[in-house]
């Protein structure tokens, strides 16, 4: 008999995290709305360089280390290495990156988790960071 192309659905399973990378979510978060929140200050320039660089360059590392064992982590954008960027491209990386987060928070949280802000938190880490 040959395999059926009407599979059966495949089911989102969620899973708890520590406290700890609940914290690193929201300060991911909060960075990259600031660094994007700088970068349209800089509307007029067509190349990014200096220390916003460096700072999107470590936002981008810390995220990807953070959901490196999502499925969608191999997606996440890397920067190429040289001293300044095209401004177009680190916006769409660091817009990329807010996905890749929004997808991490989806993967681990659920509306009847007895939290306030919805996280799948594991029981014996639910310390605050």
């Amino acid at each position: 008999m040959s395999p059926s192309f009407h599979a059966q659905p495949r089911f989102v399973v969620k899973s708890a995290i520590p406290a700890r990378q609940v914290s690193e979510h929201a300060r991911l978060g909060e960075a990259i709305d600031d660094l994007l929140f700088e970068l349209d200050l800089r509307k007029g320039e067509m190349t990014i360089s200096g220390l916003v660089l460096v700072s999107a360059r470590r936002l981008l590392a810390d995220t990807y280390r953070l959901v490196s064992r999502e499925p969608h982590a191999r997606a996440l954008p890397r920067l190429a290495p040289g001293p300044e960027i095209a401004a177009a491209t680190l916006r769409a990386a660091l817009r990329d990156t807010q996905t890749a987060l929004s997808a991490f928070q989806r993967d681990h949280s659920e509306p009847d988790s007895g939290r306030e802000d919805f996280w799948l938190v594991r029981e014996s880490d639910t310390r605050t960071y």
